[in-house]
């Protein structure tokens, strides 16, 4: 059996955010919120983090980059799976625009086989999450 992961899927496109809803919806062990954009994922991380931050980059006022420098101050070393219809050559600078911490990247349109399981392997590994005391 799967151990339980928590996402936080963060995208401004209504189309995709269906696509992934329609995905994790069918995937046991996965439970995850869904944000509008990065404006609403910021708020949804003041909530505690997830085991998997799952954003777009290009998103408009508040954008991907904004939303993981954000994750990143207040939960050191969560993993973020980023996303964007931009080439990855385009984005290899992302980690440094991020702080140099790793950060998983997939172009859009991305195999949904493959996200979920980089989702899955992402959210088994806990060592970011510090022991309370």
């Amino acid at each position: 059996m799967q151990d339980a992961a928590a996402v936080l899927v963060v995208e401004d496109d209504a189309s995709v955010r269906e696509v992934l809803d329609m995905v994790f919806a069918q995937e046991p062990g996965i439970y995850y919120a869904i944000a509008a954009g990065g404006a609403n994922g910021m708020a949804k991380l003041e909530d505690g983090p997830p085991d998997v931050l799952l954003t777009d980059i290009l998103m408009p006022r508040v954008s991907g980059i904004d939303l993981i420098q954000f994750a990143r101050r207040r939960y050191p070393g969560i993993p973020v799976l980023a996303f964007s219809a931009m080439p990855i050559s385009e984005s290899k600078d992302l980690q440094q625009i991020v702080g140099g911490e790793m950060i998983y990247f997939m172009s859009k349109p991305f195999d949904l086989t493959a996200l979920v399981e980089l989702v899955r392997r992402l959210a088994s590994d806990q060592s970011w999450r510090k022991p309370a005391g």
